[in-house]
């Protein structure tokens, strides 16, 4: 029956038996380096659903470092246009980068896209982007947005799933995008607790490969696809999901009668028994595993699982999730540490190895939080204390991870400072256990239920592994760890667990953190323990079904009636008698179990703490066992060897030595040692009788001492041996000393290596930007050009010392200019304008920033309008100037003919600009008014003599003509003009539109009317 840490239902555990197995109502808040409202969900906590409301359709959140650009563009191309659930981005960015993510992927995709702000809630169909810098998190269904903080490292994209995962539960999903490090995979493994999806991107299609292959190698990935098949796949996924949903309760019974077959299955072709675990808790995995693999019925399911062959270790892997992370629910550990560790190991008596336990280790964090909480204990009481952790767990690949210690860096927000510096180093981007630590732990693979315990324990560390098995596998569990537990030995449980019934065998410590400490009670009242190598030891107050004691059929000849407490004894008795001392060891010859007393053949050596059990043989057993597990070990044959008269306490004891094979593999060579007893006493030396002949004493002196001399020869092979090994394990350990200092060098190069990467993807993610915005310049560039050509403009660009920078073609017919005129000054290019000032109209706009217009004459008898505005830069500087020559020889042409015409009218004439400033006069107002043109052009019709036509009449109806395009006639005026007298004037307006755009004009004609007074 396996059992791991792990979260099989991916939803909040059921409820189990009584207060033992209650949900935890404990809320800690342990929030990440930068990231203060983000909830982190204590020890045995699955995760859970939030307070405030929940989102009513699946958020995707996406992750990328700064290479995944691209894989962002190929996954949101390829979006389906109906998307019913929400996308939040996040891309490793620099704070102080200006980003044009959004708008680049707003390009690429026909979703929505738009940047993420504080307090918005996530919209189905649409691409939230999270601000550069900026950790976004979801909270009570809306976004939070706190800064990043760099000396934690790249944790932005583990922050937002691991908050998608409170908030969602099983209405969420991951996937995982090309870049480097490790950032999302602890996040994709809350995701995966939770219920969710986890995608990762393949190696084929990725850029850079660190973050989906390390969220592949937590094995939480369900789907491994390039990005341009994950959101298709992802919507069939949840539409799917919602079927399963809809179907509730005749999907839950449906799922009870199948069980048992599918994990019939598992444990065939897996070895491992889920039988134990409850049906709740195991239903979710196996759904999802449905929708995975297309299967719409438990029926095609088990058949499925009949046929693939690869499907029971896939459902296998899903069932055993790993929930661990450093000190989780900190609180309760250091209520371990003050209240049950340093007392405890107070009381230890000089020479003892403090021995702890991890079973459901997972992947080692909660094994390595021990180990650390030891060593801190051990430094401040000042104990001189050697101790040894083990840690256990069904999944070989958690082993594995475990035994490496290497881990990625958001574990920071775990841990102190303190502690980080004090037991980690950074390695390949990642953090690793210090050695001194790594040496202290030992792990390996174990089912809990089927494997045997370890035994003479101080501690034994079992959090949320309970609260995931039935009633029944609880009650073999907790008599066990009586059992595997030292006296006063310490057991220390997740916060919804407890001892429950079994409170007679242990005593609490402290209630609220589940400490609890072993019990000394009598045989009679310990109740049975279910060891599981087969055998059971049964209690005396095991009970048959019919009364106090139980009877046996003795061979068809009649009934036996024995008590339960006779059977329990005669056990006892033969395995203390007459099952002989043995350990098992490995290929190393170092101490892996240990049955039996062992004390008449093995003794601690001097010098540094070893259980090598070569170097720990009694006198006169250590040459024959390093030969005997020599030759075992190569040609795996059982070995034996009888009468080693073996050295104990001053006597000397017969003994029979045996060494088998236990296994071969993976990890090495087991080999079993069992030391037995001889019954033959040890034979004395005797003196010769007095009647032996002097040569037969001469010939026995004579061998007695060649014998004595091969003792002595031999004893000093021996010490030269030992010397010879002294010496090996000196260069052992200089070699190693070396390796260690090349390592170091290997590291900082590999910092340095991951550093220039580092760089490398801010360079490429500025390229891609920076090459998106040169296509946009493109484009741009050629919608002006089109744009200026359209036009037939001739137009220079000038900068400001009057140096050509570009021209168009209509300036190349008009002032000679060839490609190699760029650069040179526009004074010194020969033109066909007769405009010797163009130089210093020029540069009078630019010192004075006012535009310059004026009309030019060409060769040829064209005419040419130039205005020159300065040059302005998007940031509103002036950088040179614009200069544009209009062709306006025809326009001039209808304009003569215009004055010609208005010249021959009798009546007075004013042409006015939108300003009303006179721009010109006939003839007859000259004549009409005695005035010359200098005194008129160019002035305000307001100022013309002695203010005579400023006339709040006159100006309202003038001010009125151009903005709501009117007019006005037989407005009459009575005034004094200087020169003519007084006269009555009839005036008419009207506005004047003129071609091309130009400036409209306001033409105001005069009839005079008859003196006043009567006089014409």
């Amino acid at each position: 029956m396996p059992t791991s840490k792990q979260d099989p239902g991916g939803k909040r555990a059921a409820k189990t038996n009584g207060d033992a197995n209650k949900a935890s109502k404990i809320a800690k808040e342990n929030p990440p380096a930068g990231q203060d409202k983000l909830r982190v969900k204590s020890q045995n906590e699955e995760i859970s659903g939030p307070p405030g409301p929940k989102v009513p359709f699946p958020v995707v959140g996406v992750g990328a470092s700064a290479g995944g650009l691209k894989a962002l563009e190929e996954l949101l191309a390829h979006a389906p246009a109906d998307l019913d659930f929400s996308l939040v981005v996040v891309l490793h960015e620099a704070p102080s980068a200006k980003s044009h993510l959004t708008d680049i992927l707003a390009r690429k995709s026909s979703l929505p896209v738009s940047q993420a702000k504080v307090g918005e809630r996530p919209k189905a169909g649409q691409v939230h982007v999270c601000p550069p810098g900026k950790r976004l998190t979801l909270h009570d269904g809306s976004f939070e947005i706190n800064p990043a903080t760099p000396g934690d490292g790249p944790v932005t994209v583990d922050s937002l799933f691991h908050s998608l995962a409170l908030e969602q539960e099983a209405d969420c999903a991951a996937i995982v995008l090309s870049g480097s490090g490790s950032d999302g995979s602890r996040g994709a493994l809350d995701v995966a607790r939770a219920g969710g999806l986890v995608m990762a991107q393949d190696d084929q299609s990725a850029e850079y490969t660190d973050m989906p292959q390390a969220t592949r190698a937590t094995g939480v990935a369900a789907y491994v696809l390039p990005p341009e098949k994950m959101l298709p796949e992802l919507a069939e996924y949840f539409e799917q999901t919602k079927r399963l949903v809809h179907e509730g309760k005749a999907a839950e019974r449906e799922f009870l009668g199948a069980a048992a077959k599918i994990f019939d299955q598992v444990r065939q072709k897996t070895g491992h028994d889920f039988s134990a675990y409850k049906i709740n808790t195991m239903r979710r995995r196996v759904e999802r595993r449905m929708v995975l693999n297309q299967k719409n019925s438990l029926p095609s399911y088990l058949q499925f699982i009949r046929e693939d062959e690869n499907e029971a270790a896939q459902l296998f892997s899903e069932l055993i999730i790993g929930v661990t992370s450093f000190f989780r629910d900190p609180e309760a550990w250091q209520v371990l540490k003050e209240q049950a560790l340093l007392p405890r190991l107070d009381a230890v008596e000089p020479g003892h190895i403090f021995r702890a336990w991890v079973p459901g280790c997972s992947s080692g964090e909660e094994a390595y939080s021990l180990a650390i909480l030891i060593e801190e204990c051990r430094e401040q009481a000042e104990l001189d204390l050697e101790f040894q952790v083990f840690g256990t767990d069904i999944s070989p690949m958690a082993v594995a991870k475990a035994r490496e210690g290497r881990y990625p860096k958001s574990i920071a927000t775990d841990l102190s400072l303190e502690r980080l510096k004090r037991f980690f180093r950074e390695k390949g981007g990642n953090l690793v256990v210090r050695k001194d630590i790594r040496d202290r732990l030992v792990f390996s693979e174990q089912d809990l239920l089927r494997d045997p315990p370890f035994s003479h324990l101080d501690l034994l560390v079992c959090r949320n592994l309970l609260i995931y098995l039935n009633a029944e596998a609880q009650q073999k569990l907790l008599p066990l760890f009586h059992y595997t537990l030292r006296p006063g030995g310490l057991l220390f449980l997740g916060s919804s667990e407890s001892v429950g019934r079994f409170a007679k065998l242990f005593e609490t410590v402290e209630q609220k953190a589940k400490i609890y400490r072993r019990r000394e009670v009598p045989d009679y009242a310990k109740p049975g323990v279910l060891f599981p190598t087969g055998f059971h030891v049964f209690s005396s107050h095991e009970k048959g079904s019919g009364g106090q004691e139980k009877d046996r059929v003795n061979g068809g000849g009649g009934t036996v009636r024995y008590s339960q407490k006779l059977g329990e004894q005669t056990k006892k008795m033969l395995l203390s008698r007459f099952v002989p001392a043995a350990v098992a060891v490995d290929d190393r010859g170092e101490i892996i179990y240990v049955h039996g007393r062992t004390g008449k053949y093995l003794e601690p050596a001097q010098g540094p703490l070893s259980m090598n059990v070569v170097k720990m043989a009694r006198e006169g057993l250590l040459p024959q066992l390093s030969l005997l597990l020599q030759r075992c070990a190569q040609d795996g044959t059982p070995q034996r060897v009888d009468g080693l008269k073996v050295r104990t306490n001053g006597h000397t004891q017969v003994v029979n030595l045996n060494v088998e094979l236990l296994e071969r593999g993976e990890e090495g060579l087991r080999l079993l040692v069992v030391f037995q007893d001889s019954a033959d006493p040890v034979r004395k030396w005797t003196p010769p009788p007095k009647s032996a002949t002097i040569q037969d004493q001469q010939i026995i002196k004579d061998l007695q001492q060649e014998l004595q001399e091969t003792r002595e020869s031999h004893q000093g092979a021996l010490e030269e041996l030992e010397g010879a090994n002294e010496e090996l394990k000196s260069t052992n350990e200089e070699l190693q000393s070396t390796n260690e200092e090349l390592q170091s060098t290997n590291e900082e190069l590999e910092s340095s290596r991951e550093e220039l990467q580092s760089m490398n993807e801010e360079l490429n993610t500025t390229n891609q930007e920076m090459r998106s915005k040169m296509d946009e310049m493109s484009k741009m560039q050629d919608d002006m050009a089109n744009l200026i050509n359209s036009t037939r403009i001739a137009t220079l660009f000038l900068d400001n010392d009057l140096n050509i920078r570009r021209f168009t073609p209509e300036a190349a017919e008009l002032i000679n200019l060839i490609d190699s005129d760029v650069g040179r000054p526009v004074h010194d290019l020969v033109s066909k304008l007769d405009y010797p000032a163009l130089a210093s109209d020029i540069r009078k706009v630019l010192r004075t920033l006012e535009k310059s217009q004026s009309e030019v004459g060409a060769a040829g008898n064209g005419w040419f309008r130039v205005r020159i505005i300065p040059y302005r830069t998007t940031e509103n500087v002036i950088d040179g100037a614009v200069v544009t020559f209009t062709d306006i020889t025809e326009l001039r042409a209808a304009r003569n003919y215009a004055e010609s015409i208005v010249a021959t009218v009798r009546e007075p004439l004013l042409v006015l600009d939108r300003d009303l400033g006179v721009v010109s006069a006939n003839r007859s107002f000259y004549d009409f008014f005695k005035t010359r043109p200098g005194e008129t052009e160019g002035r305000l019709v307001y100022e013309l003599g002695n203010g005579q036509w400023d006339i709040p009449r006159l100006r309202e109806l003038l001010e009125r003509i151009i903005p709501q395009q009117s007019s006005f006639e037989g407005l009459e005026v009575e005034h004094e003009f200087p020169g003519i007298g007084a006269k009555r004037l009839v005036l008419n307006a009207r506005r004047l539109e003129r071609p091309g755009g130009e400036q409209e004009l306001i033409l105001l004609a005069m009839e005079a009317s008859s003196q006043i007074g009567g006089k014409d």
